[in-house]
């Protein structure tokens, strides 16, 4: 696979790591308006668990090599659940899993169509070690330095590809290197496995999206006419930066969206994490963040 001394890509350990980006599923179930669907809820939640990573493991990483350790993981997701748990107290009174919502017979194919293809993207992923050229020379090589070395060293690298992505945001290489730290070892598949969840959330934020602003059933449509693009189907399981920016900027769309309807702060909140993540996966992202603060400013 292009990287020496690689850890077996299929362990326990690595499905653990990928159960772990749901620690903000109860902060975004707290935050949502009662009529947002579950999988808007469970989308976000992902989407906060990702970035709550990415952010608990970047700064003690921005201490130098050799301050980076798997505590900080862990009180990354254990603060994100904490918000969670103190806010679904205090609006105890509300649901967290939303109302049921309407659906036309046909609407459960074209749900079976995307569910069936995101979790055969996400076993796939599981399963494999890293086979793309970006995720095996930029992401890869990225976060298996910064697990081994337990920090960022600062070291410019003057050759290519290195030299032209050394500035690219850092969520994707702290999410493998995430992954990395909970298994004790460089485990591909766990890296994989952790982007294809993320992959199925963006796909779950579509269905979410479609199901509040179509008529009955433009949901599941939606979300399957996106699982059948082979642009997006075939990198579900690649690892590449791609994947986890269509879930943030679907998301910020969709909360974005809701706040228009109805202002809210925690929509408010929602919406500003997801075009966060949005500039923290891409380049694109910050174009992304500008123009979602303009509507929402016109809104």
């Amino acid at each position: 696979n292009g990287l020496p001394g690689l850890a077996p890509p299929v362990s326990v350990e690595g499905l653990a790591a990928g159960a772990l980006l749901f620690s903000g599923w109860p902060l975004a179930a707290a935050l949502a308006p009662p009529e947002a669907p579950l999988l808007a809820r469970l989308a976000s939640g992902l989407a906060l668990g990702a970035l709550a990573q990415a952010f608990g493991l970047f700064w003690p990483a921005m201490g130098g090599p050799g301050t980076l350790a798997r505590s900080h993981l862990l009180l990354s997701h254990l603060a994100l659940l904490a918000a969670g748990a103190v806010l679904c107290w205090r609006r105890r009174g509300a649901s967290a899993w939303a109302a049921r919502s309407t659906r036309p017979p046909w609407g459960l194919a074209a749900d079976a169509v995307w569910m069936g293809l995101a979790a055969l993207a996400a076993a796939a992923a599981a399963v494999a070690p890293f086979r793309e050229w970006d995720t095996i020379a930029l992401w890869g090589l990225k976060a298996m330095r910064l697990y081994r070395l337990g920090g960022f060293d600062g070291v410019q690298y003057p050759e290519e590809p290195l030299d032209v992505y050394q500035g690219y945001p850092p969520l994707v290489p702290l999410l493998y290197t995430g992954t990395y730290l909970w298994c004790g070892r460089v485990d591909e598949g766990a890296a994989l496995f952790a982007s294809a969840l993320l992959g199925a959330g963006a796909l779950a934020a579509v269905r979410a999206w479609g199901e509040r602003a179509g008529p009955p059933g433009s949901g599941p449509v939606a979300a399957a006419i996106m699982a059948l693009a082979a642009t997006f189907s075939l990198h579900l399981a690649s690892g590449y930066a791609d994947v986890p920016h269509a879930l943030y900027v679907v998301l910020g769309g969709y909360w974005l969206t809701e706040l228009a309807r109805s202002p809210r702060v925690g929509t408010a909140v929602l919406a500003t994490a997801a075009l966060a993540g949005a500039a923290w996966s891409k380049p694109s992202g910050v174009l992304v963040l500008g123009l979602g603060g303009v509507a929402a400013v016109v809104w």
